[in-house]
């Protein structure tokens, strides 16, 4: 521990730190032996306030003591996280704390700690890299930069970008190189492919994953060691970082896979939280993890531990209905003028400011809408890569500009000559970013980052000086982490600004502003009692028991990738056929599978033999007779074997998207995805020469985000103009008040691949209710060719809404309704 601290600055540890750290170490050493429940601690303080800490010195100092009594190469130490972007950052962060042990793990262990992340990201085996490295110098790591001195300034760390390099990829090295100082890592420090991790006696000590890669990881023979499979595998301390954004179902999804990963490798460990300011955290987290309420301590800083020092400002903006401009012009006014009154250059605060804002938004449309058109207000073509084309609007607020009279812009709030008056030059274009699912990523040398909720977690800036949330949050705990990514370092006065329509969520929230300057999150509840859940857990459990009781390789592979080969399928298979006609026919088995299912998911034998036997989708009536009959039958649809096979398709964060099921109508495609959810494959054209491409969305979010009229920018990616609606071919908006009604003929929206529910009457007429498996959308010339410029046609579609009795829509370019 002594080690840990030296190379810091003098400082002293909070009491809730103190406290923390005796806890866990205690923990750790009496978990060691047997245990016969799991055990939890959690940490509960605001944010920067040093809870990180309070976890990483007690489990470093017990990890490097382990290590000195027994060095095998093992996972230690577990962290989950919600989330990709805060799995990097909290990476780079252990990384740095375990380098400070190096020379004292030499000495005592003879290596160092070893680190490593299994998630999508992950390259699989360095044979598989060669083809992605093909072309390039090499592979960009994205998990951290390079933490060495910077050659010219020692206080400062070199910052470049790590890379493994072409030539140790095809030499079969597995080490990283900074591109900048030419410093190199190796696997004595960081492992860097699945399949290096997975090799015998070769894991990291620590192991950074997500909650969906340990639920999907759990039974593959290949790498389930590494997830505490096996005897003597299981780590002792896992951590869970942002406690408070295990919520509703995902929260419950979350607690009964902990649940099944305890009964599936026979570990109790010993479980850390953290999180922000719960109400009953307690209760909260002993629910969540599976342990006893008196097994969990909540660890929080009394008020005399925290120093109030500093600032934070905090604004709620609303925009003005009476001047016909959308919300999002008040947003690019807003960041324009905030993000000129942070430090410049010149740095005349030395800190207390910031220099970057971040902004926030809830959809990617409204994401890639901010994005295109804040970028083209600084005055850039957001092309690949963008390119300055014109002085930013920010230079018409000079007031030495001779366009206008000073006292008019000063009369019309456009004057910024305080910007100027702490060294801004009005006329330099801010650089913009954006970081969503569909653009990972933070760029470092961006002045403002447009984002989603992907960077609300975690991700940790010390520039940051202000963050602006677009619309009223949705989430108490998303905007505390929204408003927590600005002010990082002691001593600055950070701003937070909320920009609010005067319509719906917005004026509510505006007419309760004091919920917005001291927001709290109120005590929470996981809905475990929630049948849809527990059946989907059940079904997975099953398949736990199945792999463990046949000793199958990865049960859930075979069943989403199976083999198609007659004699291959007959050898892999015929096993699995029979444990399952084993459990149908009743007797030992199926009573080993009930008590299974009662310990995994920690529910009483009433609730398992309903989830056994009472429909929808029991496992004894439905589930299991679906798994045998696609297997005896090879996956058939009315005799065309393999036809009930689903293809993969890439997946994005936080979004409704298709990857394989081993049962569909059984497991979710993820592990937080909705259960067999419909789908809408989406026809954009992209390109001059409007080339098709597809792309997927739940039903009823691709119906509402291209319900007819609706501009969308949810694909404008790559650019500004690829913006999306769904209108007859011949359809030319006119400029009117008033409604404007046009025919559309259903096949030129759906084209021929939609089937008729139902029919109901309406206003003395039969009318067809059908469903859509596709949406055939078209470009949106917003060039001046025809098609408008103006967002007026964008509204939201209806709740009710009706297909007409002839078969074609009607629809009002003002309130897109179906009539």
């Amino acid at each position: 521990m002594r080690q840990a601290l030296a190379s810091d600055k003098p400082f002293r540890l909070a009491q809730f730190q103190v406290d923390s750290t005796e806890r866990i170490i205690q923990c750790w050493r009496k978990h060691q032996g047997y245990n016969e429940t799991a055990s939890a601690t959690i940490v509960c303080a605001g944010t920067g306030s040093g809870k990180t800490l309070s976890f990483y010195l007690p489990a470093l100092t017990s990890l490097a003591d382990e290590i000195c009594r027994d060095s095998s190469r093992k996972v230690r130490i577990l962290a989950i996280y919600p989330r990709t972007e805060l799995l990097k950052d909290q990476f780079a962060e252990t990384f740095a704390q375990c380098r400070k042990l190096d020379k004292y793990m030499q000495e005592n262990a003879g290596r160092k700690i070893r680190i490593a992340a299994f998630f999508g990201d992950t390259p699989v085996k360095v044979e598989w890299s060669k083809k992605d490295v093909k072309g390039k110098s090499g592979l960009p790591f994205g998990l951290m930069k390079c933490q060495q001195p910077h050659p010219k300034d020692h206080q400062q760390q070199c910052g470049g970008v790590l890379e493994w390099r072409r030539d140790d990829i095809f030499a079969l090295n597995e080490v990283l190189t900074c591109t900048q100082c030419q410093h190199q890592l190796d696997d004595s420090e960081i492992i860097l492919t699945r399949n290096s991790q997975q090799a015998k006696d070769n894991g990291p000590d620590i192991l950074f994953t997500t909650t969906e890669m340990l639920n999907l990881q759990m039974n593959s023979g290949w790498s389930n060691h590494l997830f505490g499979v096996g005897e003597g595998q299981g780590p002792t301390l896992v951590l869970l970082d942002e406690v408070h954004t295990y919520t509703g179902t995902t929260g419950a999804q979350t607690a009964l896979l902990l649940r099944r990963w305890m009964q599936r490798t026979d570990c109790l460990p010993h479980f850390v939280g953290l999180s922000a300011t719960l109400a009953d955290a307690q209760n909260f987290f002993a629910n969540l993890v599976g342990a006893p309420e008196e097994e969990v301590a909540l660890i929080e800083p009394d008020s005399e531990d925290m120093l109030e020092e500093g600032a934070e400002y905090l604004l709620a903006l609303r925009g003005d209905p009476v001047s016909e401009t959308a919300l999002l012009s008040t947003t690019i006014q807003a960041t324009m003028l905030i993000s000129r009154m942070l430090d410049s250059e010149a740095g005349k605060s030395e800190g207390t400011w910031g220099r970057k804002t971040f902004i926030f938004t809830d959809t990617l449309d409204g994401n890639n809408r901010l994005y295109h058109d804040l970028s083209d207000a600084e005055g850039w073509k957001t092309t690949i890569p963008p390119h300055i084309d014109r002085p930013p609007l920010a230079a018409l607020r000079n007031p030495y500009d001779s366009r206008s009279e000073e006292y008019l812009k000063t009369e019309l709030g456009q004057n910024w000559k305080a910007a100027m008056d702490i060294g801004h030059d009005l006329g330099r274009n801010k650089v913009i970013s954006r970081t969503s699912s569909q653009d990972t990523g933070v760029n470092a040398q961006a002045d403002v980052v447009v984002a989603t909720s992907s960077l609300e977690v975690g991700y940790n800036d010390p520039l940051v000086g202000a963050v602006l949330q677009h619309k009223a949050p949705n989430d108490v705990a998303s905007y505390l982490q929204r408003k927590g990514r600005a002010g990082r370092p002691r001593g600055m006065r950070p701003w937070m600004l909320v920009v609010l329509s005067e319509f719906g969520r917005d004026r509510v929230a505006f007419q309760r502003y004091e919920e917005l300057m001291s927001p709290e999150i109120k005590r929470r509840g996981l809905p475990l009692g929630n049948q849809h859940v527990q059946k989907m857990q059940a079904a997975m459990a099953t398949l736990d028991w199945i792999s463990k009781t046949g000793n199958f390789k990865d049960v859930s592979y075979m069943l989403r990738k199976p083999e198609r080969d007659r004699q291959k399928f007959k050898r892999y298979y015929t096993p699995l056929i029979n444990l399952i006609e084993e459990v149908l026919n009743g007797g030992r088995k199926q009573n080993e599978l009930a008590r299974y299912l009662q310990d995994a998911l920690q529910l009483s034998e009433s609730t398992i033999q309903s989830i056994l036997w009472s429909p929808p989708r029991s496992i004894m009536l439905e589930f299991l007779p679906t798994i045998l009959r696609n297997l005896t039958t090879c996956w058939s649809v009315n005799g065309v074997e393999w036809a009930a096979l689903r293809s993969p398709q890439v997946d994005g964060e936080g979004e409704q998207y298709k990857t394989s099921s081993p049962v569909p109508d059984f497991i979710p495609q993820n592990l937080f995805s909705e259960l067999n959810l419909p789908e809408l494959d989406i026809r954009l054209m992209r390109g001059r020469d409007n080339v098709e491409q597809w792309e997927t969305l739940s039903f009823w979010q691709g119906m509402r985000e291209f319900a007819p009229g609706r501009l969308s920018k949810r694909y404008a990616i790559k650019s500004n103009s690829s913006t999306d609606w769904l209108v007859p071919e011949t359809y030319v908006p006119a400029a009117t008040d008033g409604r404007q009604c046009v025919d559309f003929p259903v096949t030129e929206a759906f084209g021929d691949n939609w089937q008729v529910e139902c029919e109901v009457e309406y206003q003395g007429e039969m009318i067809k209710v059908i469903k859509p498996a596709k949406v055939l959308t078209s470009r949106a010339d917003i060039t001046g060719s025809g098609r408008p410029r103006t967002q007026r046609l964008n509204r939201q579609m209806p709740k009710k809404s009706m297909p007409s009795p002839v078969n074609r829509y009607s629809f009002s370019a003002r309130e897109n309704v179906f009539l």
